[in-house]
Formats: structure tokens, C-alpha cells, sequence
């Protein structure tokens, strides 16, 4: 088997979003809520501590496992529909979304209204549960739990789509054998 014949190729790669009711239980992602992305980089990195103990053989013979961090960015073109639990879950208040007639639009359209929290008389937004497909159907699918938006930035150019980059942090992130869209 040559070296690399196991990778995953990128493209047709997706993130879903949904709210999780529990701190920490992962939810999976319905079909309708997922998104393409430009790039991403969460990722799941352990500290393991390497206590230095007189053994008799060499190399350590304890090792405490420590912090659990998982973090990184997604980066997507701003929709006025895919990633909107990103939005809402930064800015910590509701979505309200209303259909506009067709007499204004020439057809109907739906719109969706952001709410900003009172941070001081809330508690803060549900957090949210992530899936990452890398690859096609068949590619690999990650299950992140526990997950916030620590800071999104936007930016923008003439005759191109608003880019929005939202990091995240969570609290755990597994290989999922349960798929979506």
C-alpha cells in the first residue's frame, strides 16, 4: 500500500451546526443545517505530562494526561442562510425568521432577524455541536461537542462575497460514525 493512498481529498467537504440542550452532549447535525467552508483548522491536541520517576528501564514510565484543548477557525463565505447558528450563537440572542411577500420581492423570500442578547440578564446561548465531513460521503466525519464562538471577523471587497472567519473553542472532538446531508 503506498504512503498517503488513505488520504481524504477536500473538496465536497461540509460543516453542520446544531444546538446542543446539554453542555457538552453532542447533537447530530441535520441535513439542512450544514454549509460549505473555505477553510478550517479546529482541531483536538492533548497535554501529557511526563513525570520523571526512577524505573528500571529507560523512557518515562508515567504519564499523567492533562488539558484537553480544542480550537481553531472556519472560514466561509457569509450567506444570508448557511451558518446562521454561528452567528447567533456569537452574538448570544434569537433568530427570528419571517417570509416577505411577493408583492415586495417579485417572489417570496425569507428573511432572518439576528438578535443581540443582554448578556447581563441571560445566560449565555446554547452551545453548539459540529460536524465536519472532510471528503465526500465517504470521507472521514468529526463530532465536536461542547462548542462557542470565541470571535468572528468579517471582511469584505468590492464585486467578491463577505468572508466571515469565526473561531471556535469546544470542549471535546471525536471520529463520528453517524453522517448527515
Amino acid at each position: 500500500m503506498p504512503i498517503g493512498s488513505s488520504a481524504v481529498l477536500g473538496f465536497d467537504s461540509l460543516m453542520g451546526v446544531a444546538e446542543e440542550t446539554v453542555y457538552g452532549t453532542f447533537v447530530t447535525a441535520a441535513a439542512n443545517s450544514q454549509f460549505e467552508f473555505d477553510s478550517e483548522s479546529i482541531a483536538r491536541s492533548e497535554n501529557l505530562q511526563k513525570l520523571n520517576s526512577i524505573f528500571g528501564r529507560r523512557g518515562y514510565s508515567r504519564i499523567v494526561q492533562g488539558q484537553v484543548d480544542v480550537s481553531g477557525d472556519v472560514s466561509y463565505n457569509l450567506h444570508p442562510v448557511d451558518g446562521l447558528l454561528l452567528l447567533k450563537n456569537v452574538m448570544g440572542g434569537s433568530i427570528t425568521p419571517s417570509r416577505l411577500a411577493a408583492s415586495i420581492t417579485g417572489g417570496t423570500m425569507q428573511t432572518f432577524t439576528l438578535e443581540l442578547g443582554d448578556w447581563g440578564q441571560q445566560s449565555a446561548p446554547a452551545a453548539l455541536s459540529l460536524m465536519k465531513r472532510v471528503g465526500s460521503t465517504t470521507g472521514r466525519t468529526f463530532a465536536i461537542s461542547g462548542a462557542r464562538v470565541n470571535q468572528v471577523t468579517f471582511a469584505g471587497s468590492i464585486n467578491n462575497p463577505v468572508k466571515a472567519t469565526a473561531n471556535i473553542i469546544a470542549q471535546g472532538m471525536t471520529t463520528s460514525a453517524s453522517s448527515f446531508g
